[in-house]
């Protein structure tokens, strides 16, 4: 990886002098960083994570690490179609996906949330965070250790922890930050 990084680096952003953006998914468990070999973080001037709501077309895009400056507030997306001045082969119309930037998610309305947290686990949970807020009413972000031990707290098992962690990525009340998960209030239930 490191190797196929370095050729990027010399053969095109060096060459060319323009930004190279290497597209890869997160790993199962930390949705926050790259599956596989560390180089393509370490390596790397930059990590974006982009997450979209499950049935929304918004697309937040997080900026995770950046090599020599401070971190940024997320990008806020809404995608729509545009129809291009193209035909396809049988005449009808090309379309493609664009991103418009807006303000900011909203995350989907509570009601929908309310109707996917259903399991014993997520409810749990659910009021671990309500808990957590209340005390924590400045702090944006929940570190990784302290998530893994409110949901232990609230007796959700290790295997359970990490299926809940990523319902609530899909539904907004979590999404990946530095050194853990932003937590949203207003889409929890």
């Amino acid at each position: 990886m490191r190797a196929f990084i370095g050729l990027l680096d010399a053969e095109f952003r060096v060459r060319y002098k323009a930004t190279v953006l290497g597209v890869h998914h997160t790993g199962h468990e930390n949705q926050g960083r790259a599956r596989g070999a560390s180089a393509w973080e370490a390596d790397t001037d930059a990590v974006y994570v982009a997450t979209r709501q499950n049935g929304s077309s918004d697309i937040n895009v997080s900026r995770e690490r950046f090599k020599d400056s401070p971190e940024l507030p997320p990008l806020c997306y809404h995608s729509v179609t545009v129809e291009l001045p193209l035909v396809d082969d049988d005449g009808n119309a090309v379309t493609s996906l664009a991103l418009e930037l807006s303000d900011s998610i909203d995350g989907p309305p509570n009601t929908t949330v309310q109707a996917r947290i259903k399991g014993k686990n997520q409810l749990k949970v659910a009021s671990g965070l309500r808990e957590w807020i209340r005390q924590h009413p400045d702090v944006g972000v929940l570190s990784s250790p302290d998530l893994r031990a409110l949901c232990k707290a609230q007796g959700v098992t290790r295997p359970r922890q990490t299926e809940v962690v990523e319902s609530f990525l899909a539904l907004g009340i979590l999404t990946p930050a530095v050194g853990g998960h932003a937590v949203h209030p207003e889409n929890l239930p």
